[in-house]
């Protein structure tokens, strides 16, 4: 059964406003990163291979994204917009990842220092 991507702009745009809620106010310290959401695509996962149909419903909830492919990870990088580069950019993340999954989406954090 393919996912429903209506739901997922719907529980992605509550997502966001999770993270941001979270990351507000936060100190912007600690490692610059371009820690993100992260949803696999490919052979046995929830969405399959690179959708333009995915990628569409993640624009849709006000996020940004961008497929990757290279190496064993394949999928999306999605980042919430948290107007920060520190520890407020990865609590924000892993806010909207803990909502994300208790949905029932497999989601993942993507973890990268600058």
């Amino acid at each position: 059964m393919a996912p429903d991507l209506t739901k997922l702009t719907h529980d992605l745009r509550e997502a966001i406003a999770a993270g941001q809620q979270a990351a507000s106010g936060l100190p912007d310290e600690g490692t610059c990163n371009f820690d993100s959401l992260f949803i696999s695509t490919g052979k046995g996962r929830q969405f399959g291979r690179k959708s333009k149909k995915l990628e569409a419903a993640i624009e849709r909830s006000g996020a940004s994204c961008f497929h990757t492919g290279s190496g064993w990870r394949k999928g999306y990088v999605i980042s919430i917009g948290v107007p920060a580069q520190g520890y407020p950019r990865t609590k924000g993340h892993e806010t909207a990842r803990k909502l994300l999954e208790s949905r029932g989406w497999q989601v993942s954090m993507w973890y990268q220092m600058d």
